[in-house]
């Protein structure tokens, strides 16, 4: 018994020093503070981060409840009021030459586009935006006044609203156009056998109407025929009686002479 429990605990021993050390009974509170740190850190550093400011509705923290009046002091205490007071009366629209690119190439012509993107987008806005002071070209971004950013997508839907026009325009004037070949088609296939129905009828009627002259003819020939051959021997039959008689009387002239 004494060697098998001293099998047991050099086993044991072991088995204990071959088990790997989880990380979980090394992480501290502190170290896992400082790791979830140093994680939200790289996610801003690789992240364009937005500040939002908030703002208290009432001072009673009342569910919906709404004081202008509060909302008002606090927005121009933060300096807010004042921020959008002076981009707007700056460059408050700011976008970037590939942005402004893909946005209005609908609005670029043939000869606008180069090879060059910041070239073309400054080719546009001297076509589209005659005031050269409501717009400014800086490195990486296009610096717009206030308004333009409305007319250029006013122009923008301008356009497309004629590009689909267009498109409508040319899409139904295919349909009609099929539409029209097909019953011109069918139009055509109902005239072209009507025409043989009627050409067939025609030549019917005109085999029917010359058998039935063909008839009448042979029929009134045949009629005309018998009166002649009627009246020619009635003719022959009247002259063989009238000659025998006058051969008679002229035979009894002579014999009453001699």
């Amino acid at each position: 018994p004494v060697g098998g429990g001293r099998v047991s605990n050099i086993t044991l021993r072991s088995l204990r020093k071959t088990l790997p050390a989880t990380s979980e009974h090394k992480k501290t509170v502190s170290y896992q503070f400082r790791a979830s740190l140093h994680r939200l850190m790289d996610t801003l550093n690789s992240t364009t981060p937005h500040y939002v400011r908030c703002l208290k509705p009432n001072d009673t923290k009342q569910p919906f409840m709404f004081n202008p009046r509060r909302m008002v002091q606090q927005l121009r205490a933060c300096g807010v009021l004042e921020t959008v007071r002076l981009s707007a009366a700056g460059y408050p629209s700011r976008w970037t030459y590939t942005d402004f690119f893909n946005r209005y190439r609908v609005l670029m012509r043939k000869s606008d586009v180069h090879n060059d993107k910041i070239q073309t987008c400054k080719n546009v806005l001297e076509n589209l935006i005659k005031d050269v002071n409501k717009y400014q070209f800086g490195k990486s971004k296009i610096f717009f006044g206030a308004g333009q950013v409305a007319y250029l997508e006013r122009l923008r839907v301008n356009q497309l609203r004629a590009a689909c026009i267009t498109v409508q325009k040319i899409m139904r004037g295919w349909l009609q156009r099929k539409k029209y070949l097909q019953t011109y088609k069918a139009i055509i296939v109902m005239q072209k056998y009507t025409r043989r129905f009627l050409a067939k009828q025609f030549v019917e009627r005109s085999r029917q109407t010359r058998a039935a002259v063909t008839i009448q003819k042979h029929y009134r020939m045949l009629t005309v025929r018998r009166f002649y051959v009627l009246t020619r021997n009635s003719a022959i039959t009247i002259q063989a009686w009238a000659k025998g008689m006058a051969a008679r009387r002229t035979y009894r002239k002579m014999v009453q002479e001699q």
